[in-house]
């Protein structure tokens, strides 16, 4: 016989890598709503602006609502996040790095980072012949 099937996690359901559900979902005895399933979009926070309103206000001088696509640590937010089309996505990100250049927006948004402790404290000393 050929390989096998990886087991089914729900008898009725598929999920797929990135996709995000709670341990509760894989009970193969609850009934499944429809509407149950939220999108990527939903759990990683509030709502992006759609195609219409980026072509308006999409500009490197706005950086109130370019500020919406860039994470935490100050990257352009994917597509897959954004859920814009490829053509706006490529403008936003024009739009941003133009921002950042022209020091409108911060280019870094990171934490600064803890100094390291000396490892030097840690290590014995060989001990001296007699």
């Amino acid at each position: 016989p050929g390989p096998r099937a990886p087991p089914r996690l729900h008898p009725t359901r598929d999920f797929y890598p990135g996709q995000f559900y709670r341990p509760s979902d894989l009970n193969p005895f609850v009934e499944v709503e429809s509407n149950q399933w939220q999108s990527t979009q939903e759990l990683l926070g509030a709502p992006m602006p759609k195609g219409g309103e980026v072509l308006q206000k999409a500009d490197f001088r706005n950086t109130a609502f370019l500020a919406k696509f860039i994470t935490d640590t100050g990257r352009i937010a994917s597509r897959r996040r954004t859920g814009l089309q490829a053509k706006l996505q490529r403008k936003v990100a024009r739009q941003i790095k133009l921002a950042k250049q022209m020091a409108l927006a911060p280019i870094d948004t990171r934490p600064p980072q803890q100094p390291r402790k000396a490892i030097s404290s840690c290590v014995s000393s060989p001990a001296a012949p007699e």
